[in-house]
């Protein structure tokens, strides 16, 4: 079982944005670098025997402009900068003044006991295991 995004209109709107005539139009309304690439921080998530650590890239927010919350089995991470001038860049491969990022969490996730921190640009979520869900030890049976 994994972390999975959660992603409920994608299908519906995949045949919207795969056409063409999307393209060209998202190109004529600016940038066509920024258009083609996804505005939300990269996602690292890592399985271990108690959890799962999800990080994620988010340089150049503050903590205090980062907001988590955990709905039933959907865990969202949105984030917001300060505003800032508006600068003309000859080239930007990064940067987003906002974010949106929805996970479906499996079952096995508690939930309450979510928790974060935050260092040098990285979101760093902890997301325990319950008890059962978490690897037994073997155990011996005798033989009567």
């Amino acid at each position: 079982m994994f972390i999975s995004p959660h992603r409920p209109f994608q299908v519906a709107a995949r045949p919207f944005f795969a056409h063409p005539a999307f393209a060209s139009w998202a190109a004529a309304a600016g940038n066509p670098q920024r258009a083609a690439r996804p505005q939300a921080p990269r996602v690292n998530v890592q399985e271990t025997a108690d959890g799962y650590w999800l990080e994620l890239a988010t340089p150049g927010f503050a903590k205090e402009n980062l907001q988590i919350e955990v709905e039933g089995q959907v865990l969202k991470v949105s984030g917001q900068k300060a505003e800032a001038p508006e600068a003309k860049y000859r080239r930007q491969d990064f940067g987003y003044p906002t974010f949106e990022r929805a996970f479906h969490l499996p079952k096995s996730v508690d939930a309450e006991q979510v928790s974060a921190q935050y260092e040098n640009g990285v979101l760093r979520l902890w997301l325990p295991k319950k008890a059962e869900a978490k690897p037994q030890p073997a155990r011996q049976i005798a033989v009567a």
